[in-house]
């Protein structure tokens, strides 16, 4: 049976257009090796398209992201999600988070709300993307615990605490004492002095906090991964994530034990607090993530889009 030229002619553009869409080539390049003028392949690519070889959608990425954002508050019974969309560069990721972070918090804190300020990279980002244009005169900041021994801006949470009463031009209650203390004495002593007890106190009555959700892998504190080891020893269990410098194991359950020598906001205040916005994001933090929903210490959460997948995959098995 002989062969119809129109055959020819459709072998002729699928090759084109499989060197343009799939090998992206040049038009140029592919009249090279055609042995046709630039023009001509031109005109291939619009008669393929017109032959319905070729068919060309245009995927809005923000309603990938609202898929997703709807899925984790089925999943998790949370308030609100933001989803951004996720990057191979991790400081790039939570500045993206950051952003959205400081734009939810704006959204629902009100006048008059005492709002708590976590501490890590995530929290750092979302107060530096504060936006300075949401007075909040009759609010208080405080810091959920106290500052660590680490040079680091994100560790030190007065100076956080600080920058977020100042874009919303609240008032700010700071806590000038180490996060983790040497034995029980000490730390009664700290939250004994009326200024400690004046911030410390308020961790009863918070209307919203700013958490970041820490994992173990990424950290070079010493003392941090010695007191990882230690819970881990006691109960037999991994340490999946840190809210405040608190633990908990895979399932959202508290690993705390012994003598209690944080000076950080407890678990349970997490709990009894009205909203907490979890920020955090990126492949290496969604099981930390995982763990933090598990134990219902979130309202709202703000991640990327990698990490959502992971949410929901894990939570959908």
């Amino acid at each position: 049976m002989a062969v119809r030229k129109e055959d020819h002619d459709i072998d002729l553009l699928l090759h084109v257009c499989e060197m343009y869409y799939e090998q992206g080539l040049t038009q140029q390049e592919i009249a090279d090796i055609i042995g046709v003028s630039r023009v001509s392949i031109s005109r291939m690519l619009s008669t393929a398209k017109e032959k319905g070889i070729v068919r060309i959608s245009i995927v809005d990425p923000r309603i990938v992201l609202e898929k997703l954002e709807r899925r984790l508050e089925q999943l998790y019974g949370l308030k609100k999600a933001v989803v951004v969309s996720g990057s191979q560069d991790d400081h790039v990721v939570k500045q993206r988070i950051g952003r959205a972070g400081a734009r939810l918090l704006e959204s629902y804190a009100k006048d008059g709300d005492t709002i708590g300020i976590g501490r890590g990279t995530t929290v750092y980002q979302t107060v530096n993307h504060l936006s300075g244009k949401v007075p909040l005169p009759s609010s208080y900041i405080v810091p959920l615990a106290g500052s660590a021994g680490l040079f680091d801006s994100y560790f030190q949470v007065n100076e956080m605490a600080r920058q977020a009463a100042e874009a919303f031009g609240a008032k700010c209650v700071y806590l000038n004492v180490p996060y983790y203390v040497s034995c029980i004495e000490v730390k009664q002593a700290l939250l004994n002095e009326r200024l400690v007890a004046d911030c410390v106190n308020r961790w009863d009555s918070l209307d919203i906090a700013l958490v970041g959700i820490g994992g173990t892998v990424l950290s070079r504190d010493p003392a941090f991964l010695a007191r990882v080891r230690a819970a881990e020893e006691r109960t037999g269990k991994q340490v999946a994530a840190d809210l405040c410098g608190r633990f908990i194991d895979s399932q959202g359950e508290s690993m705390e034990g012994g003598k209690d020598l944080l000076i950080a906001v407890s678990l349970d205040q997490l709990r009894e607090t009205k909203t907490v916005i979890g920020v955090a994001g990126g492949k290496t933090k969604a099981a930390a993530i995982l763990a933090a929903l598990r134990g219902k210490y979130l309202d709202m959460l703000v991640t990327d889009e990698v990490a959502a997948e992971m949410l929901c995959s894990a939570r959908e098995g």
